[in-house]
């Protein structure tokens, strides 16, 4: 089994519930930088220091749980879970493990469906460009060919 690399466009949602940004117009990782935030300090994810705090966290750790996620025939993806963590990803370029569906989704995604469009303080899905790694084995080869080598 290898390991590959490459990039991914998907889909996340963030609501004003689940992100500063959405709440606020401005994203806390443009607010805080370099200030050390507890771990056992509970935060709400659409707090101004919860962003902050993961980043951190994801920059010392590479041992976060691999995110899922649903390949389709466009080339897209979505992601339907671990969305600021994929967030800040694409935000500060850290390469994230992903465990792809078993087969590609023959339907249309997110961004293919319809136009998306963003107002401040609105809800909605935002798309992100993605470095992504993940394990790959000669059965799983057809699945992939929407993931860029890079």
């Amino acid at each position: 089994m290898a390991i590959k690399k490459g990039k991914i466009v998907a889909s996340i949602s963030l609501t004003q519930a689940t992100c500063y940004q959405m709440q606020n117009g401005i994203c806390s990782l443009e607010l805080i930088d370099g200030l050390y935030i507890s771990p056992n300090i509970r935060l709400a994810p659409n707090a101004l220091l919860y962003c902050p705090r993961l980043y951190m966290q994801m920059k010392v750790r590479d041992d976060m749980k691999p995110i899922p996620i649903s390949l389709h025939d466009c080339g897209h993806a979505d992601i339907d879970c671990a969305y600021q963590r994929t967030c800040i990803a694409s935000k500060k370029h850290i390469e994230q493990e992903i465990i792809p569906d078993d087969e590609v989704a023959p339907t249309l995604c997110r961004m293919c469906a319809g136009q998306i469009t963003f107002d401040s303080h609105a809800t909605g899905k935002q798309n992100v460009t993605l470095r992504v790694r993940y394990r790959d084995n000669d059965s799983q080869k057809s699945r992939h060919n929407c993931i860029e080598n890079g």
